[in-house]
């Protein structure tokens, strides 16, 4: 493979890559589905406990992942939100995120990982082939959605503009365009970093199912460009240290459930005093300043009672029998954390079925695969990093998640964390052995079903590894 024969390094310092792929099951990186980036996870090092946040959604992680910090401080804590001012917005909308975050005095919480390298005269691209809001929340003080160099907000378009958004969910050519945008920017020795986020196999996996051979297609596709990405920049003599990771995984879809709906039509009254939000594989609930504990209380306890609702969260203060508290998952943001928080059931995988689960959506609205729930479909992404700065040939099995992603990417620039992560000095190649990982489990408080956490502990960071709901014994 390009990445493991020996070359005259161009730079001193090698290219820092990251890419995310949008979607991307940690199960899907094999030698037969995917053979560049299992070829790569092989040579370098592979996170076997590598976890999303929960919700598993999209805009939380690049949120996460940008800052370094949690939902409890970038206020994005789902794709579809209430926010106070703002009623219910869609943060994939980069014209609702605008007005959302102007009045907040630091957007996100924090300075995005472009704005930080910038301020240290790195020069970082961050390229999105997402929504125009997920472009947005990787880099505020770029275009969004097009290729950046974040210094000053300059924006570059070495390979023309960024190809406009069509119909077909399968369609990779935004993949091919980002990848020949990071290679051409790496050729005029106009970055130093870059972070690149894919689309796709989020929108196969909706339209398709993520089991579906139009799925695979796309995946090979994906490997495809990320191999000509390497290669490419391995010919032009460019060191790389490059790390690939997803934001959430994917999970067939069991059925529609219009979660917000239909408590609306069976507690009218008491619907009335919240705002519901449905999120695919979660489903979060608002009730404002006037905070009503007992709406909100009925809220969760008519959830726990549906077939489909998996782990519950709510806000600590609230205390309502049967949840877990919002604060174990880091969504506990003070003004713009949801009060209620439902997960959606899913079921496991077999050897005939895979990981199926419910998912929450206005009426009308159909998929063929979700994610967002706490499953561990949903929640174990792929982490592979590769290059002069990591180890060879390691299988990590300590878990990590986003937040670690980005304090590690801190510590290779050079520069010191305070974000939510801790650096990922295991898979540094200056280092040694495993760091002591310790597993639990819990359970809610005062039990109404048995519900159950799968958690672990690493150097004080706390990981939320899965999520279910037990069968009743």
């Amino acid at each position: 493979m390009p990445l493991t024969t020996p070359r005259v390094w161009r730079r001193a310092a090698p290219l820092l890559l990251v890419v995310v792929i949008d979607g991307l099951r940690a199960a899907s990186v094999t030698e037969t589905a995917m053979p560049v980036l299992a070829a790569v996870a092989d040579a370098g090092v592979s996170y076997a406990s590598a976890a999303s946040l929960v919700p598993s959604l999209t805009r939380p992680a690049a949120a996460a992942l940008t800052t370094g910090y949690l939902p409890r401080t970038t206020g994005i804590v789902a794709n579809t939100v209430a926010w106070p001012g703002h009623g219910i917005i869609d943060t994939g909308s980069v014209g609702a995120l605008r007005r959302a975050l102007a009045g907040e005095p630091v957007p996100l919480g924090a300075p995005g990982i472009a704005e930080r390298f910038a301020r240290s005269g790195i020069r970082c691209a961050v390229i999105s082939t997402g929504s125009a809001g997920c472009g947005f929340i990787l880099d505020p003080v770029s275009a969004p959605g097009r290729a950046a160099a974040a210094a000053g907000g300059r924006v570059h378009d070495p390979a023309g503009p960024r190809p406009a958004v069509g119909r077909d969910p399968a369609s990779t050519g935004r993949v091919a365009w980002a990848c020949d945008t990071a290679i051409a920017l790496a050729r005029a020795d106009a970055i130093d970093a870059a972070l690149i986020w894919l689309h796709q196999p989020d929108d196969a996996q909706h339209a398709f199912g993520p089991e579906a051979p139009e799925t695979a297609a796309v995946l090979r596709q994906v490997d495809k460009n990320i191999g000509l990405l390497l290669t490419e920049l391995g010919a032009a003599g460019q060191a790389v240290n490059v790390i690939v990771t997803a934001d959430h995984g994917a999970t067939s879809a069991l059925g529609r459930v219009d979660v917000a709906g239909d408590f609306q039509r069976a507690l009218p009254q008491v619907a009335s005093l919240l705002t519901v939000c449905n999120n695919d594989g979660a489903v979060l609930a608002w009730s404002g300043r006037r905070q009503s504990v007992p709406a909100l209380a009925e809220f969760a306890e008519w959830c726990l009672a549906q077939p489909w609702s998996g782990p519950v969260f709510a806000r600590p203060s609230l205390d309502i029998p049967g949840t877990f508290s919002t604060r174990l998952i880091g969504c506990d943001h003070e003004r713009l954390g949801p009060d209620v928080l439902i997960t959606m059931r899913a079921e496991s995988a077999t050897a005939r079925q895979a990981a199926a689960a419910w998912y929450a959506a206005d009426a009308g609205d159909a998929i063929k695969g979700t994610h967002g729930t706490i499953s561990p479909a949903d929640l174990h992404i792929p982490l592979i990093m590769h290059g002069p700065a990591f180890r060879r040939r390691l299988v990590a099995g300590s878990p990590a998640t986003l937040t670690d992603i980005t304090a590690t990417m801190l510590h290779l620039a050079g520069l010191t964390s305070s974000a939510d992560g801790r650096v990922l000095y295991e898979a540094l190649a200056e280092t040694e052995g495993q760091p002591l990982v310790s597993r639990y489990y819990l359970v809610p408080g005062r039990q109404r079903r048995p519900d159950l956490l799968t958690c672990a502990t690493v150097a004080g960071h706390h990981y939320i590894l899965a999520g279910q709901r037990e069968a009743a014994s």
